[in-house]
């Protein structure tokens, strides 16, 4: 089950795939649901982001253990630390995004439920059983702010972690792309 020069194992290929598509599907429908105002697509976006964080939480922590893969090919000290750096931000954010989301939802006083079922309730009014009470003002207007920065520097993130994707590909031919896809090559030279 753990990576390997040549193959990636199934673990890190679901894990980075499943966080990649389910952050950016995520990201993309809270911009989307901000600009229209769609305030039905919120317990739906709260609630992928639950399964998101704890799909997040799982990754970063086979990333502790199982360590970052060997580079498919020699690169710069600059693409290293490049490459390291961008890495970890992104495993950071997407930790940071969704748990930032919940915070700001608990300090607004919405609560969280998932998939309609409350794991935390929302803070009611006592006079008027109808309306939702902040818990914290301060804390829910930063942890939204964090969220939305957070969101958009992902978004910078993954734009050059693509694009280092396809220098691998298309410029250096190494192997970091079929390794990330599960396509093994028989000619795989090592650095």
């Amino acid at each position: 089950m753990r990576d390997k020069y040549e193959k990636l194992s199934p673990v890190t290929i679901i894990l980075h795939w499943s966080v990649g598509i389910g952050i950016m599907g995520l990201v993309g429908m809270g911009i989307y649901m901000t600009e229209n105002q769609l305030y039905e697509l919120y317990p739906v976006h709260k609630s992928l982001g639950l399964l998101l964080v704890m799909i997040a939480l799982t990754r970063f922590i086979w990333r502790l253990i199982n360590k970052f893969p060997t580079p498919a090919g020699q690169y710069t000290k600059i693409e290293h630390v490049l490459e390291k750096s961008v890495h970890c931000l992104l495993l950071i954010c997407t930790l940071v995004i969704p748990l930032s989301g919940i915070t700001m939802s608990i300090a607004s006083g919405y609560g969280v439920s998932f998939f309609q079922m409350e794991l935390i309730s929302a803070n009611l009014s006592t006079t008027n059983p109808t309306e939702i009470v902040a818990t914290n003002h301060i804390l829910a207007s930063t942890a939204a702010a964090v969220h939305s920065i957070a969101s958009y520097f992902l978004m910078i993130l993954l734009a050059l972690h693509i694009l280092g994707a396809l220098k691998h590909h298309m410029f250096d031919k190494d192997n970091t792309l079929k390794r990330m896809l599960g396509i093994s090559s028989n000619s795989v030279n090592r650095p």
